[in-house]
């Protein structure tokens, strides 16, 4: 066998073996399955829902209202988890953009005023204030889902490698901080 096939020690490894092939072909399966739909009440009394599960697109939103996106940051912060703990931890996720919804609004409110104060004119200042908003959604949502998953968090990632999670934090981080520096 040549070196550059060479089996690298599973030790070694940052990033979980995926393959991508298969990883596609599942998600197509998963779209032609139901979905799980679930229903809570936030802290603040508006009934949201959650659907997850039912293939590429998650969805989540108030009442009947149900928002599609693609759960591309969910696939990056559970990738190599069981797929139990990684739809758990998901859902966990997406109720958490719901139950942090005051918060990220008034996250909005002060943003877009410092932005109007300080002459926040361009297209490019206003796209890169759109990201690190985004960024901080997915920042207090993933923090709702430690905090709720409480020490079973770390469990559900013992044997998993932290690339992925590491990579998560890294770059919201930046993207956030982006964002204060394009005022």
């Amino acid at each position: 066998m040549p070196p550059s096939e060479a089996p690298i020690a599973e030790s070694m490894t940052l990033w979980p073996k995926i393959d991508f092939k298969n990883r596609f072909k599942d998600l197509v399966k998963k779209q032609q399955k139901s979905a799980e739909f679930f229903r809570k009440r936030t802290w603040f009394g508006i009934l949201v829902a959650v659907d997850i599960g039912g293939g590429f697109w998650h969805r989540a939103g108030i009442g009947s209202v149900l928002i599609p996106h693609p759960p591309l940051i969910n696939w990056l912060l559970r990738l190599g988890l069981k797929k139990e703990d990684e739809q758990r931890l998901s859902i966990i996720h997406e109720f958490g953009h719901l139950q942090t919804l005051p918060l990220f609004l008034l996250y909005l409110i002060v943003y877009a005023s410092l932005m109007v104060h300080f002459g926040g004119h361009s297209l490019l200042q206003w796209a890169a204030g759109g990201i690190s908003l985004f960024a901080f959604w997915e920042i207090i949502s993933e923090l709702y889902t430690v905090y709720n998953s409480g020490s079973l968090y770390k469990l559900y990632y013992a044997n998993v490698p932290s690339f992925p999670r590491v990579l998560f934090w890294t770059a919201m981080t930046i993207i956030l901080g982006a964002g204060w520096m394009a005022l």
